[in-house]
């Protein structure tokens, strides 16, 4: 299974040791993800290299307990892109 939100896809969704992330839209390049608890704490912050249109990025989860959490995209004017991410053991 999939979430998408604009042009970010995660799959699979939920997830036990890895999420692959995906932006479709051909105007924003993803530089970094960040993973907040729903707190909003941040938990992950993680640079990347630079994806665009049809790349993927493979980040593992399995230092994340299972849980609800926010995986947000950063490009070079802020975060981009916000999605659901269920992790489980």
């Amino acid at each position: 299974m999939w979430s998408g939100i604009g042009n970010l896809i995660l799959y699979p969704n939920p997830a036990i040791s890895k999420v692959t992330v995906s932006m479709e839209n051909p105007d924003v390049a993803i530089q970094g993800i960040m993973i907040h608890d729903v707190q909003g704490r941040v938990l992950v912050n993680q640079s990347t290299p630079e994806l665009s249109k049809g790349d993927t990025y493979i980040m593992t989860t399995t230092e994340l307990p299972a849980g609800v959490y926010y995986m947000s995209v950063i490009n070079d004017t802020g975060v981009v892109g916000k999605v659901p991410l269920v992790v489980r053991k």
